[in-house]
């Protein structure tokens, strides 16, 4: 995924969980692909609102 916008990484998929990081704009990393709920799952601890991401390879995900 690449970011489109500077985003909050959340401890939870939604607003009401804390934030534990930010990731800048353009900053690459690695999530699942599909979203639940406008929210990527890049770890148990780390989720991206959906619509700031961008997909930028079809490599699959190191994230089981």
């Amino acid at each position: 995924m690449t970011t489109q916008a500077g985003v909050n990484v959340r401890s939870g998929p939604g607003t009401n969980h804390s934030i534990v990081g930010t990731y800048a704009y353009g900053q690459t990393f690695w999530a699942k692909a599909a979203s639940v709920n406008g929210w990527r799952y890049i770890s148990s601890v780390r989720h991206v609102r959906t619509q700031h991401t961008a997909q930028v390879t079809s490599t699959p995900c190191q994230y089981g």
